[in-house]
């Protein structure tokens, strides 16, 4: 997906939600993260803009259910965000 002015939050949220993506970055470099949401500028991010949130931590509550800690790139900074797989199909 292919990242300009026109996509919206929920487009991103839609096509990669709990999927690992490969971010390509507007200054060339690419990374692989798992995507847990993607953060509209409203939500009062750091950044102020819109954020796509990765997993940078996993563990289990007490009760056993799952929890996860991330850290958001601002939408501006991303060229292309390309998904690879999910949660099922991939492996950190």
């Amino acid at each position: 997906m292919k990242i300009t002015k026109a996509v919206t939050y929920s487009q991103i949220l839609n096509y990669a939600f709990f999927k690992y993506a490969i971010i390509k970055f507007k200054d060339g470099h690419k990374k692989k993260y798992f995507i847990l949401d993607v953060s509209p500028a409203e939500d009062g991010n750091e950044s102020g803009e819109d954020e796509v949130v990765y997993m940078t931590a996993h563990s289990l509550d007490p009760e056993g259910l799952p929890r996860y800690a991330g850290d958001g790139i601002p939408v501006s900074k991303i060229d292309e965000i390309k998904v690879i797989g999910d949660s099922k199909t991939l492996k950190p």
